[in-house]
């Protein structure tokens, strides 16, 4: 039987590994130990510096052992406790009412848990901290990667002070270089211009390695730049194979995940596979279970320079890989679509009209759950200091109607509200039945129900309050999640009709009319002197949708936003 590919790629990796030689005795001494006295290292570093590399290493390391070993990813599972306990269990093939914790527990052997890109996780830290860690078994050691640095609560906790131990992984020396440089047979008489260029960064070192590899007669002397991964990508896209290589690592760049399929698609290729074998032996370029993708420092270089260079050409590469996700999503439900809504918004992510409305950044400790009795009166205490009395009755008046209603709640680290959603099915109210309590749906039910005339099945959802405790509807991290939940809605394969309420329309005019998303000045309203509107979409799978899908028809612009970080009119 024929090796697979990617089974010779592993074995070229693993043979021109060189250096880290501290952190890989580090980890044997601390993972192999019959009585271990630290359960934890964690290792972090910047981009670059070969944190994914140095894992698969000590993966190696584990089956040279024969030590059995576990895999998570924070780039595969969504930052909530219910996606990494799912993670956790495909991981052990374990069915859903499995409980992974008795699974690693019945084998008395050592098992090694590595957590990579722990820095996706962060939303949901302290949970990993508190809750999910301390309920391994005493067989299983961890190992985990990160971007960043631990969190203060993990320096403060005095049980993690004695049972883990944090290092930080820097560049490489000048004997880890060269030995490196010589591994990947650089010709010698260029690696001491290398060497004096790179500084010892290991992404920088593994992109000369590659341009040799390819071209291994040129010769390397680089202009001076202090920005040593773009001066290398810049040398390397002068040297790739030919022009489709080329649009291949730019869709690549791009797309949050690349396959075979999305390069015949946006490339108009019967097939791809030699240009997604040749990604595959990049040395910047990593795998994962759904795809492809470079390292994040080599995507922004080489996003940045496409836009500058050829703006044209990125746009028409930004409508090809969109339109393949937007059709992807109505071809799929449930995770599936989701992860392609994610992967849409992700393709966004730079848009200066939507980065002002978005934080990008993974940070805080808040996951998404549903509405529990014991967390109303802290919403309603929310509620009340948000958005005063009239709003407090409205919620008050919904939430005891369990079959049009329902709550979608952001918790904390402490598993408190911090956020919340509230979502009317006004498909499911009766006809004959006034809303007594909350005026605006009233009105909005008494015109729309002669005019929207819905189908068997249809559903006619209504975002009737959403806020965060601390800045209401101000832009946030939480108030990006909430937007992207309620995005993901919009792709259910029912729903017809949407509506959102929102606070100070006349801020929101912006995003909302780059996601296509119609203004409905007619039922504004004011409460407790702040001012509310209505924004209305059609459902993205209604069969009398107009196109006007939010998202799913937003186009690429240009140039700043006309605010570039806008203020909202309720800042405090």
């Amino acid at each position: 039987m024929c090796a697979r590919l990617s089974d010779l790629l592993e074995n070229a990796r693993r043979k021109s590994f060189v250096g880290r030689t501290q952190e890989i005795g580090l980890f044997e001494q601390m993972a192999f130990t019959p009585q271990p006295v630290q359960y934890l290292l964690y290792i972090y570093g910047p981009g670059g510096q070969g944190k994914t590399t140095l894992l698969k290493r000590l993966k190696d390391s584990c089956e040279e052992r024969q030590i059995p070993y576990l895999h998570l990813d924070g780039r595969d599972t969504e930052a909530h406790p219910v996606s990494l306990m799912e993670h956790l269990r495909n991981s052990l093939q374990l069915p859903p009412e499995g409980d992974p914790f008795e699974a690693i527990a019945q084998s008395e052997q050592r098992t090694i848990l590595f957590i990579d890109t722990y820095e996706k996780l962060s939303p949901i830290d302290d949970w990993v901290r508190t809750d999910f860690l301390p309920q391994l078994p005493a067989n299983v050691f961890t190992l985990i990667c990160s971007r960043n640095a631990p969190s203060m609560n993990w320096q403060a906790d005095p049980g993690w002070k004695l049972l883990m131990k944090t290092t930080q992984l820097r560049n490489f020396t000048s004997e880890e270089s060269l030995a490196y440089l010589q591994q990947r047979q650089v010709p010698p008489d260029s690696i001491e211009a290398v060497l004096d260029f790179t500084h010892g960064h290991p992404l920088a070192l593994s992109v000369v390695a590659d341009l040799f590899e390819q071209h291994p007669n040129r010769t390397f002397n680089p202009d001076e730049s202090p920005d040593i991964v773009r001066a290398l990508l810049e040398l390397f896209l002068q040297q790739v194979p030919g022009p489709a290589h080329k649009s291949a690592l730019e869709i690549c760049a791009m797309a949050r995940l690349t396959t075979e399929s999305l390069l015949e698609e946006v490339m108009g290729l019967s097939s791809a596979g030699i240009l997604f074998d040749w990604l595959r032996q990049l040395s910047f370029i990593e795998n994962s279970k759904e795809g492809l993708f470079p390292h994040d420092l080599v995507r922004e270089t080489l996003v940045a320079d496409l836009r500058w260079r050829h703006p044209d050409w990125y746009a028409d590469l930004h409508g090809k890989v969109r339109d393949f996700l937007i059709r992807k999503m109505r071809e799929t439900v449930g995770e599936v679509q989701r992860k392609y809504l994610f992967e849409l918004i992700y393709l966004h992510r730079t848009n200066p009209v939507v980065r002002p409305f978005f934080d990008w950044q993974e940070s805080g400790t808040f996951w998404m759950d549903k509405l529990l009795p014991d967390d109303i009166p802290t919403i309603e205490a929310m509620i009340t200091a948000q958005e005063g009395e009239e709003s407090l009755q409205a919620f008050r008046f919904w939430v005891q109607q369990p079959a049009a209603a329902q709550a979608w709640v952001w918790r904390d680290a402490q598993k408190h509200p911090a956020a919340f959603v509230l979502k009317l099915n006004l498909h499911e109210w009766p006809t004959d039945q006034p809303v007594g309590d909350d005026p605006p749906v009233q009105l909005l039910l008494d015109t729309y129900r002669r005019r929207l005339q819905l189908r068997s099945g249809e559903q006619w959802a209504l975002f009737r309050m959403w806020m965060a405790n601390d800045t209401h509807q101000q832009p946030s991290s939480l108030q990006s999640s909430i937007f992207l939940a309620i995005v993901q809605y919009y792709f259910s394969p029912s729903l017809a009709v949407s509506m959102l309420n929102v606070s100070f329309p006349e801020f929101w005019k912006q995003i909302m009319h780059y996601g296509d998303l119609q203004e409905l000045p007619e039922f504004d309203f004011v409460s407790n002197q702040i001012p509310f509107g209505w924004v209305h979409t059609t459902g993205a799978n209604a069969p009398y949708c107009p196109g006007s899908t939010c998202w799913a028809n937003a186009k690429l612009t240009y140039g700043p936003a006309p605010n570039p970080r806008p203020i909202h009119p309720n800042y405090r």
